[in-house]
Formats: C-alpha cells, structure tokens, sequence
C-alpha cells in the first residue's frame, strides 16, 4: 500500500498540477485518504488477531493465562509453567 500512495503522489504531480486539473488532485487525494484508513484497519485487525495467537499459545505452553496489560518477560514465565509444558523450569 505504501507504493501506491508514491504512485498517486506521482499522478498528482503530473496529472493535477501540471495539467492544472484540480478534479484529479481531489479524486487521487480522497483515494490516498481511503487507501491510509484501510491500511490503519489492517493494522488494527492484525494487533487484535496477534493478541489472540499470543495468549492462546501461551495458554497452551504454560496452562495458564498472563492477565491483559501485565508484561511478562522470558525471565519471568517460570511462575506461568505447569507440568503440562517440556519447557517448564
């Protein structure tokens, strides 16, 4: 998505200022405004299922669930084990 907005700020420059066609400046400005709103819900999206994978795994390797906004740090997981997992100290 990135390189599509490069693409359109080229379309701009060529076909809105240099023609001095103010329609397309406005149309290709809308569509970089679409194409920077879609891309935030991606991003949004791809937090909320990485969330998700993240707490399910851990569910799985450890049997128990790290309570939302406590950071866990590798030196710490040892109090999240259970015999369940071969990686369990």
């Amino acid at each position: 998505m990135d390189l599509a907005i490069l693409r359109l700020v080229q379309r701009i420059i060529d076909q809105g200022t240099g023609q001095h066609d103010q329609q397309v400046v406005i149309r290709t400005a809308l569509l970089m405004l679409g194409i920077s709103l879609l891309s935030t819900l991606v991003a949004i999206g791809n937090n909320i299922v990485r969330e998700h994978i993240h707490q399910t795994l851990i569910v799985q390797i450890f049997g128990k669930e790290i309570p939302r906004g406590r950071v866990a740090p590798m030196w710490d997981l040892h109090q999240f084990s259970s015999n369940r997992s071969q990686y369990a100290q």
